[in-house]
């Protein structure tokens, strides 16, 4: 079994280490922003720091839940810089994360969405991008717990037209 560090955004001594589940194996590289879940019901939007086979002999490992980014957020140059950051600093993975990623990237189950309007531009969105559009549109701002009930957590926008 494969298993990923994963970055938590709190004041946590190190990173935690997640099972990849086999559906997502070969797809997650470091850098890609995933959900996890910490303690029974709090879920996390966390940067995979590294990927490794060392299962961890402390605790029993949990699942990474879901994938949020198609591609990495954060390349490697920049998560080495965050582990001398947070080295030289004596700061948590989790503080030089919430530091440095923008605010658009770091999502909480409370974080709200509100509908703009329509769009200058017109882009193709995939199934659950349409639901989740529609929903927005239809209540003007809905958080993403309630938008996960909707449609789950994945929906991207694939391209322009």
């Amino acid at each position: 079994m494969r298993f990923a560090d994963v970055i938590i955004p709190l004041n946590l001594p190190q990173v935690l280490t997640y099972g990849i589940p086999e559906q997502l194996q070969g797809t997650l590289q470091p850098g890609m922003r995933v959900e996890v879940s910490l303690g029974r019901n709090k879920q996390y939007a966390g940067i995979i720091d590294k990927l490794h086979d060392r299962t961890p002999e402390l605790y029993s490992v949990k699942p990474i839940k879901n994938v949020l980014d198609e591609h990495p957020v954060v390349n490697e140059i920049q998560l080495t810089f965050w582990r001398w950051i947070g080295q030289y600093y004596m700061a948590a993975p989790g503080e030089v994360m919430q530091a440095a990623l923008p605010a658009h990237l770091k999502l909480m189950a409370e974080t709200s969405l509100v509908w703009c309007g329509e769009p200058d531009v017109l882009y193709e969105w995939s199934d659950a991008a349409n639901e989740a559009v529609f929903a927005l549109e239809q209540r003007k701002e809905i958080t993403l717990s309630d938008l996960r009930g909707i449609v789950g957590l994945r929906f991207f926008c694939t391209s322009p037209q």
